[in-house]
């Protein structure tokens, strides 16, 4: 993508290759390195998981987070990701598991000394979480799930840790 920016001789490709290279540049959490999984994924989405976990770990020293936590029925009470050492794909849940991909939460937070799931967190960006994974969510028995809007993280992303981030949390089971 650099090389044709630089190389195209297009009166706009300096302007884009300068957008391009400022935004690698500011963003925390560089895009670049989403797996393949999640490419068509907003940046300000990307971005926002990453900067609630490190808020929600900073505010609560006694938990840690999971992105991208995949839910299936023998998932929801231990953090499946430490036990199997990755975070499985969809594909991977499916065929090498054998179990049911039910839906994938964007942020798991656990209690560092029983690995339990302690906090549910959804990052709304243009639509809110949608009725039937809430049912599906809730029909596991799963309880403390919050939504955050996108527009929120990016107003605070120059704080360290905003301190009405529970309140801007709203809550859904």
């Amino acid at each position: 993508m650099e090389d044709y920016l630089i190389n195209n001789k297009s009166k706009y490709d300096p302007i884009l290759y300068n957008a391009f290279i400022n935004l690698y540049k500011r963003c925390k959490y560089n895009p670049r390195i989403l797996s393949k999984t999640f490419t068509n994924e907003h940046c300000s989405h990307y971005y926002g998981k990453y900067a609630v976990k490190d808020w929600l770990e900073y505010k609560h020293p006694d938990l840690y987070g999971e992105i991208e936590v995949p839910i299936f029925t023998g998932a929801v009470k231990t953090n499946i990701v430490k036990k199997l050492g990755f975070n499985p794909s969809n594909s991977d849940v499916s065929v090498l598991m054998g179990k049911n991909l039910i839906a994938r939460c964007d942020l798991v937070m656990y209690d560092r000394e029983t690995d339990e799931p302690v906090l549910w967190v959804e990052i709304v960006n243009t639509s809110a979480c949608t009725v039937d994974k809430i049912e599906k969510l809730n029909s596991l028995g799963i309880t403390g799930l919050y939504e955050i809007s996108v527009d929120y993280i990016m107003k605070n992303k120059k704080i360290n840790c905003p301190k009405d981030l529970e309140d801007n949390m709203k809550a859904i089971l």
